[in-house]
């Protein structure tokens, strides 16, 4: 007789967050901001998406500024109303920024990335932010050819939201 599945995606979920998916597991109580940056262009009855995400190690309840190295994963989709048609996606790792002055908060993603990302001040470590956000060229997949040959078309550049937001460590 085969256990519910109910047990195990519990499970493999507590995994899944205990771990960066690149330098094994994290360290209990430390604490992350998880962003995540969506963009689309509608051409006829076709969306193509870009977006790209990830967690930003920082100090515990703490203000910008903040520093280091991050894996993102960056990812270039083909969609229509009924679904996603033809998708590309990776992982890099890359070296951030973060400052804030009394009108925004900055986001800077360095190579192969070189891209910033603008928001909302923050005025405690735990708020969340959000702004807007054009998927830059530079971007992996933008002249994919299986992405195009599916309808993926980078102009104009999707545009779309981001967002900043505070994740309790797990214990």
């Amino acid at each position: 007789m085969r256990a519910p599945l109910r047990l195990a995606i519990p499970a493999v979920l507590l995994l899944a967050m205990s771990c960066d998916g690149s330098t094994g597991p994290r360290r209990h109580g430390q604490p992350i901001h998880l962003f995540r940056a969506d963009a689309a262009t509608i051409h006829d009855s076709l969306y193509s998406f870009c977006g790209i995400e990830g967690t930003l190690p920082v100090q515990p309840i703490s203000l910008p500024p903040w520093q280091g190295q991050a894996t993102i994963a960056i990812y270039r989709w083909v969609a229509t109303t009924h679904g996603v048609i033809a998708s590309r996606q990776t992982n890099v790792t890359v070296s951030f920024s973060v400052t804030q002055d009394s009108n925004a908060l900055v986001l800077t993603l360095g190579p192969p990335l070189d891209t910033t990302l603008t928001g909302s001040v923050l005025h405690a470590g735990l708020d969340p932010t959000d702004g807007t956000w054009t998927c830059p060229r530079a971007l992996p997949f933008v002249d994919d050819a299986f992405l195009q040959s599916h309808g993926y078309d980078p102009e104009p550049p999707p545009s779309g939201t981001w967002s900043l937001t505070w994740m309790n460590p797990v214990d």
